[in-house]
């Protein structure tokens, strides 16, 4: 494989890679986090089993994990798209709202296998040329059989994108969490706009 560019994000960076055996542009996420002695599989590859589950045409696939001197990585479909507000910057509100529906489309497949994404925000939702969108980052995404474990006093996220219980102690998780996400996004659909700004300090209690 041959290195071409790359970006980064809260978990790792991503290069743009030349699978010259097969003859396509994949993803490489090095992720940035070090696993624990004691971490299961599960949890060495938490992004990468949750997105695997989800096999489905608005969620970036992926197609390998490997390990290079401790070193972990996840090869992934490349998404040659923008973000979701810059893709739709200069659309008319009918395709706005059929992009928008299809990444709806997505949430609610990822809720069906009982996954809450959890960073839902337009640099998380590239939208190719042809108007799909596929949704990235599962890093911080939780499953619902596990949201007992969440620490109550950590918080993850995008502000803008935040719901109350996300940031407010005791912090709670819920589907409800990604459909709040998914309201701002509307929002901005409709108005190129974000809400008015929210004062995090009335939310976050000691």
């Amino acid at each position: 494989m041959r290195k071409s560019s790359e970006g980064e994000g809260a978990a790792g960076q991503v290069f743009q890679v030349a699978d010259v055996v097969l003859d396509r542009l994949v993803a490489v996420k090095f992720l940035r986090k070090k696993p624990s002695t004691g971490d299961t599989n599960s949890k060495r590859w938490h992004e990468a089993r949750l997105m695997s589950q989800l096999n489905h045409p608005g969620v970036a696939q992926v197609h390998e994990i490997g390990e290079i001197e401790e070193q972990r990585f996840i090869v992934m479909e490349w998404v040659d798209g923008l973000p979701l507000t810059d893709a739709w910057k200069d659309l008319p509100l009918e395709q706005r709202f059929n992009i928008y529906l299809s990444v709806l489309n997505a949430i609610s497949a990822a809720h069906a296998r009982g996954i809450i994404h959890r960073d839902i925000k337009p640099s998380n939702i590239l939208v190719s040329s042809d108007h799909k969108p596929k949704v990235l980052d599962f890093g911080i995404a939780l499953e619902t059989q596990y949201l007992s474990g969440v620490r109550q006093n950590v918080y993850r996220g995008t502000p803008a994108y935040t719901a109350p219980e996300q940031v407010t102690a005791p912090i709670q998780i819920f589907p409800s969490t990604d459909v709040f996400a998914l309201g701002i996004l509307l929002y901005e659909l409709l108005t190129d706009t974000l809400p008015s700004e929210v004062n995090f300090d009335t939310w976050i209690t000691q």
